[in-house]
């Protein structure tokens, strides 16, 4: 059986997919020798195994987080840290997502992280507000400034819109 020379927009189109999740597959599964079906296939399942059952993160990588965790070291640190290392590249995502299963199992890695998972902003109310020093309030202004007479005493809106316009 030969090769059928079909482009990738024909494919998608007679697979009812779009032109560029054609394209990702084939760059994906391309080997030495182009695309092969049969070997696309097994690593699609290699990666659906490993997804589903985290072999991703298994192993002495999961114990170096663990240990890292434990030393307080944030999962940014984490990730940082092993990203240099051959083979033990993982994200920030799937540490935290690693430290919410294991508190699901009544883990406690939880408590090392060093915001506990809540992010606390501080609360301002109007009688925090700073308030001029010397203010003096305009009921209590001399009445030579209503004349306006003087340099400085008249009054202008110098606030301007976010469209310009004043």
């Amino acid at each position: 059986m030969g090769k059928a020379q079909y482009s990738q927009s024909e494919i998608a189109e007679a697979l009812g997919y779009s032109q560029s999740t054609i394209s990702r597959e084939v760059n994906r599964n391309r080997g030495a020798r182009g695309y092969r079906p049969k070997q696309a296939e097994e690593k699609a399942q290699k990666r659906l195994e490993e997804k589903s059952t985290g072999t991703s993160q298994r192993g002495a990588m999961v114990t170096e987080v663990r240990e890292r965790l434990i030393r307080m070291h944030s999962p940014e640190q984490v990730s940082g840290a092993l990203r240099p290392e051959a083979g033990k590249d993982t994200s920030r995502t799937s540490i935290y997502n690693y430290i919410r299963a294991d508190k699901e199992a009544g883990g406690e890695l939880h408590k090392n992280l060093r915001i506990n998972g809540k992010r606390r902003y501080p609360h301002r109310n109007k009688t925090s507000r700073r308030k001029l020093p010397a203010r003096v309030d305009i009921s209590e202004r001399p009445e030579i400034v209503n004349q306006r007479t003087r340099y400085g005493d008249g009054e202008a809106d110098l606030i301007q819109g976010s469209r310009g316009i004043c």
